[in-house]
């Protein structure tokens, strides 16, 4: 998918692409997304105001609009009892690092802005294995 990029890069989403709400490709997409914000804070002379806003910007455009595509998508997956338990128990997940992110990003401290979106990520990519099994055809 291409890039939409703002702020000189920082924080950039992908370009809305053909991957349909709730779908496993499109919770995919905001996934690769967190991954991207990661690798942009990580860099040592990105200004804390630039992490703020590529935080900001990624929560609003990213995360959760993930989380409900994680919930969308869990009503048309075939899985088992237990399964749909993991993956919703997953998507749930998110909204409580949303807001320890949210907290992490207003107080500028990034370590804990970094552990909350490795904690997403780690829900996402469980709920996306678990999520392609039982994705409708």
């Amino acid at each position: 998918a291409e890039k939409v990029s703002a702020a000189g890069g920082i924080g950039s989403q992908p370009e809305r692409g053909t991957a349909m709400f709730g779908t496993t490709a499109k919770i995919a997409e905001y996934l690769s997304a967190v991954k991207e914000l990661r690798g942009q804070l990580a860099e040592p002379d990105l200004p804390d105001r630039k992490k703020v806003k590529a935080v900001e910007r990624c929560l609003e455009r990213v995360l959760k609009p993930m989380q409900d595509a994680m919930l969308l998508g869990e009503l048309s997956l075939d899985l088992s009892d237990a399964q749909l338990q993991t993956a919703s128990a997953a998507a749930l997940a998110i909204k409580g690092h949303i807001v320890e992110l949210t907290d992490a990003t207003n107080k500028g401290v990034f370590d804990v802005v970094n552990r909350e979106l490795v904690e997403i990520q780690e829900a996402a990519e469980t709920y996306l294995s678990i999520a392609t099994i039982g994705e409708s055809l």
